[in-house]
């Protein structure tokens, strides 16, 4: 066995230190320009992996030069940008990628998505158009070549295509489809090869590990295309069948998750929170948190239009090493390690968390150039977003590591966000995602943690109405910025002003009320 192969091997297995080991050996070798651009392209999967932007950018880029022509570096290299905020750039390699090879569906899906990460709607669908053409072309007419892979692929353009058309006609309530419609024929068309894959899906993958989520994915899809259609019972159907199935394979209760909501109520108290930072940082955060689909990303946009914001999405830093380093520091899991965290220790990770931000939005910010002067590391942005909603749960971390940040509770109609939420193919099985009854429950356990931090952090939190932030937004943007302490600025309220246009009340959910009777 070769060592590329061994390698290779490593990286299968979970054996990350022996691969990285390995690869790097080839690259400093250099037996052949084939052998170093996979090694480097090791590399790269490895830093992505342990999240490592930069390392990924820079072994990638290496392994597509030695793999001149070949489209997984670039598609990898592509993840690597977006990694670092460089979406730009990511957008670029996939353009060029697809180039190459026209003909492959798997990169015309991938650009699809990243035009959507980056607003493109209209580019994307046709896109996914496109890819699902590809694939009826190739497949359907001959359903012993279709690989689950393929079949994944093609779920994945029907449902990101059918979401595009909801959120359109969602938004703008454009007319429903008619034999006259230009897409008529194709959205029929569509809706028949959906169907087709869910009866190959019964006959030949029953026993596949893949073909239950597979199948859910084409049900969202199905339930989209109806609801699009303003066929609300046939959408209903479907919608059940992909959250039912999602259910099935859901490994905790909600239970479980109100019962640690209760255990930081008990440990979040007012002693557990008398000591914080005391250091002054350049930028202060904005965590905009609250229930999923209440609006979150439709604010994120409206601030970022102020010169002095930027964001860096949805983000798990809070979770994913301010949470781990305090157990660490504490020998204690959140939330019983809050009352343990000293001064010192909450500066250290207050720092860690913002400059993981700070090179998120500027991927050229090196903390350890800068900790040595007085340099800032932007010249205009003074405020950074933290979009994740979850972050709820975590609101006494934030206040004891900034006490000074801006934190902004984004609400909306109950109903409407439980049935948004409903009809949303998530990617975890989490119950409160695929069960209207249990979603209630985990509406019921935010509310009383929300009550809580009320309570305990009088004044903390900005509560901001979703649906008014559509009707009143210049006003709700104003006293919004006001909270956050930043001017206000005529490109806020202008771009506010667009996002809203054309944008109708979301009282689709009203239609599946009727039609289940509150019972579900």
């Amino acid at each position: 066995m070769s060592s590329l192969s061994q390698a290779e091997q490593y990286l299968v297995k979970g054996e990350y230190r022996l691969a990285e080991q390995t690869f790097t050996e080839l690259t400093h070798n250099r037996p052949s320009s084939k052998e170093t651009g996979y090694a480097f392209m090791g590399l790269g999967q490895l830093a992505l992996m342990a999240k490592k932007g930069d390392a990924a950018v820079e072994h990638l880029s290496h392994a597509c030069e030695f793999l001149s022509g070949e489209i997984k570096p670039l598609c990898l290299l592509a993840d690597a940008f977006n990694m670092v905020n460089a979406h730009e750039d990511a957008l670029t390699v996939l353009n060029y990628a697809n180039q190459v090879v026209p003909e492959s569906a798997t990169l015309r899906y991938q650009l699809a998505q990243q035009q959507i990460l980056m607003g493109e709607s209209e580019q994307a669908k046709a896109h996914l158009k496109l890819a699902i053409e590809q694939l009826s072309q190739r497949y359907l007419d001959a359903t012993d070549l279709f690989s689950i892979e393929a079949l994944s692929l093609f779920a994945n353009c029907l449902l990101s295509f059918s979401c595009l058309q909801k959120v359109q006609f969602d938004r703008q309530q454009v007319a429903p489809l008619t034999c006259q419609s230009a897409n008529a024929h194709f959205d029929s068309q569509i809706q028949t090869q959906t169907y087709a894959l869910l009866e190959l899906c019964d006959k030949n993958y029953r026993q596949h590990s893949s073909v239950d989520g597979i199948k859910v994915r084409l049900h969202y899809a199905l339930a989209n295309q109806f609801h699009r259609q303003t066929h609300y019972a046939q959408a209903l159907t479907h919608y059940r069948q992909a959250n039912r199935s999602q259910f099935e394979q859901c490994k905790v209760t909600t239970s479980e998750l109100t019962a640690y909501f209760d255990l930081i109520k008990a440990f979040a108290g007012p002693d557990a929170l008398a000591i914080q930072s005391d250091q002054t940082f350049d930028v202060t955060p904005i965590f905009i948190l609250g229930l999923p689909n209440s609006g979150a990303s439709r604010l994120e946009q409206m601030l970022c239009a102020h010169p002095q914001v930027d964001s860096a999405g949805e983000c798990s830093y809070l979770a994913d090493d301010v949470l781990t380093t305090a157990y660490k520091l504490t020998a204690k899991h959140y939330p019983r390690s809050l009352s343990d965290l000293s001064t010192e220790q909450l500066n250290h990770l207050a720092e860690h968390y913002l400059n993981r931000l700070k090179q998120f939005v500027n991927p050229e910010f090196d903390a350890n150039a800068l900790s040595h002067s007085n340099q800032r590391f932007h010249p205009e942005v003074t405020h950074i977003i933290d979009r994740l909603p979850a972050n709820f749960q975590s609101i006494g971390l934030i206040y004891k590591l900034f006490p000074h940040a801006k934190v902004i509770n984004v609400r909306r109609e109950a109903n409407a966000v439980k049935w948004a939420v409903y009809q949303r193919c998530f990617a975890g099985n989490q119950p409160y995602f695929c069960s209207l009854t249990e979603f209630e429950h985990y509406q019921h356990a935010y509310n009383s943690l929300m009550a809580h931090w009320d309570k305990t952090l009088p004044g903390v939190v900005f509560d901001l109405d979703g649906e008014r932030l559509i009707s009143k937004a210049e006003k709700q943007l104003s006293t919004l910025l006001c909270f956050c302490q930043l001017p206000e600025d005529e490109s806020v309220i202008t771009h506010s002003a667009v996002q809203s246009q054309g944008i109708a009340g979301d009282q689709g959910w009203q239609h599946y009320q009727k039609l289940i009777s509150g019972q579900m």
